[in-house]
C-alpha cells in the first residue's frame, strides 16, 4: 500500500467522526487505513449502527452495510473488522494476512495491554485527561489483573507524561518517582531533573536527587539550556513576541486570535 489514500468513490459530505482519535473519516479507504494502523484502539463498540448508516447513506455502499447489519451481534468485533477490510479491498493479500495475525494477537491480549495501548495513543493525540483516566483504571485493577512490575512502571511513567501535558507538575513528579522505583531507568531521573528545572517548585525526595551525580547534572543542565533556547525560537513564541510589538489595536486583535486558538486546542485536548 502506498503512503497516500486513493478513493474510488466521492467523499462523504458528512464525515464519520471517531471521537477517541479526534478524526473525521471521509471514505471507506480512510476507514480501512484507520483500522489497520490503530487496531489496538478499537473496542467492541466500533462497528455500530452509526458506522453502518455512514457506509450506506454517505458513501453509497450497499453490500457491506447489509453484511454488517446481518452479522453484528453474531460475529466478534475482529471478524467484523476483517469483513470491512476484505470488502473495501484497499490492502493487498500480504497486508491482510498480517492484519489477520494481529487480530488474533489482539484476541489473546491481556486487558491491561489493550487499555495501555489506548491510553498511550491518547497521550500522543494530546487527549491527556482521558489517558490519565485509563491509566488510573488499570492501576486500580493491578492486583486483580496481576499486572507485571515492568508494565506498572510504564503505566506510572506515561501517566506522568500525560500529567506534564496538563501542567500538573507536582503530580507528574510523583508519578515519575513511582515509575523510577519500579523500572530503575536513568532516563526517568533525567526527566525528573528537567521537570524541576522547568518548575522549580516541584518536590521529590532527596534520595532521588542524590542518585544523580553532580557531573551528570551539569551535562543535563547544558542539554536543557539548548532545548530552552530552541523553544524560545519556536514559531509560537516568535508569534507572541511579534504580537507584543504591534500597535495597541493590532496587538489586541492578534493576542485574541492566539488565545482563541489556544482555547480551541485545550478543548480538543480535554474533551
Amino acid at each position: 500500500m502506498s503512503g497516500f489514500i486513493v478513493c474510488g468513490r466521492p467523499l462523504a459530505k458528512k464525515p464519520y467522526y471517531i471521537q477517541e482519535a479526534g478524526l473525521h473519516i471521509y471514505s471507506e479507504q480512510e476507514l480501512c487505513y484507520y483500522i489497520y494502523n490503530n487496531l489496538m484502539m478499537i473496542d467492541d463498540g466500533f462497528v455500530n449502527d452509526r458506522l453502518i448508516r455512514f457506509l450506506e447513506t454517505e458513501l453509497g455502499m450497499d453490500e457491506l452495510p447489509r453484511k454488517l447489519s446481518k452479522w453484528k451481534g453474531k460475529m466478534s468485533t475482529s471478524q467484523l473488522l476483517l469483513v470491512i477490510m476484505q470488502a473495501v479491498d484497499y490492502y493487498g493479500p500480504e497486508e491482510l494476512e498480517e492484519f489477520r495475525a494481529r487480530l488474533e494477537e489482539k484476541e489473546q491480549a491481556r486487558p491491561y495491554d489493550l487499555l495501555k495501548s489506548r491510553a498511550d495513543y491518547m497521550v500522543r493525540q494530546k487527549h491527556y485527561p482521558k489517558a490519565i483516566e485509563i491509566y488510573d483504571h488499570i492501576l486500580e485493577q493491578e492486583k486483580e489483573w496481576t499486572v507485571p512490575r515492568e508494565i506498572m512502571g510504564k503505566l506510572w511513567h506515561n501517566r506522568g507524561l500525560a500529567q506534564i501535558g496538563m501542567f500538573w507538575m507536582q503530580e507528574a513528579a510523583d508519578s515519575l518517582v513511582r515509575a523510577y522505583g519500579l523500572l530503575q531507568d536513568s532516563d526517568i531521573l533525567k526527566e525528573l531533573f528537567y521537570l524541576r528545572l522547568l518548575e522549580p517548585g516541584v518536590v521529590f525526595s532527596d534520595e532521588i536527587s542524590l542518585l544523580i551525580p553532580a557531573q551528570q547534572q551539569y551535562r543535563w543542565r547544558e542539554e536543557y539550556d539548548v532545548y530552552d533556547k530552541q523553544a524560545a525560537n519556536s514559531p509560537q513564541v516568535r508569534r507572541i513576541d511579534s504580537a507584543m510589538k504591534k500597535e495597541r489595536y493590532q496587538k489586541k486583535d492578534e493576542t485574541e486570535r492566539i488565545l482563541t486558538e489556544w482555547k480551541q486546542e485545550y478543548r480538543e485536548m480535554v474533551r
